[in-house]
């Protein structure tokens, strides 16, 4: 009898074969990103249709150094979302809806800031 069929009859798991677990701060790490990838596009709709100039003026003097910053981070969420999967778990398939949901959230993200800098003249 081989190796392979004793683990099968046995219905243990090989221990080099398993998924590696991801720690703590991983997983962290990617609900923080999430969270702002969520509050981002949010924040910018709620800033450009506010009649507040306190809170526009706030952003357009960030604007020159915050969202060229964060448009190449929503470019690589969109555009490789997979990586970003990979740090609370295994490999993901780059078109299943997993990585496609968060391809479209990163287009959110990118597609708020033309929003904002078009309805306050950026």
């Amino acid at each position: 009898m081989s190796g392979s069929d004793q683990l099968r009859r046995s219905g243990e798991i090989a221990v080099g074969l398993s998924v590696p677990k991801a720690s703590a701060l991983r997983h962290t790490v990617f609900v923080v990103v999430l969270l702002c990838l969520f509050a981002a596009p949010a924040f910018l709709f709620m800033a450009a249709l506010s009649t507040d100039s306190t809170l526009q003026s706030v952003l357009a003097h960030m604007t020159p150094f915050g969202f060229p910053l964060w448009s190449v981070f929503a470019v690589w969420v969109t555009l490789d979302s997979s990586t970003l999967y990979r740090l609370v778990g295994g490999r993901l398939d780059p078109f299943g809806p997993k990585a496609l949901s968060l391809s479209a959230l990163g287009l959110v993200n990118i597609a708020s800031m033309f929003f904002f800098l078009v309805l306050t003249k950026g």
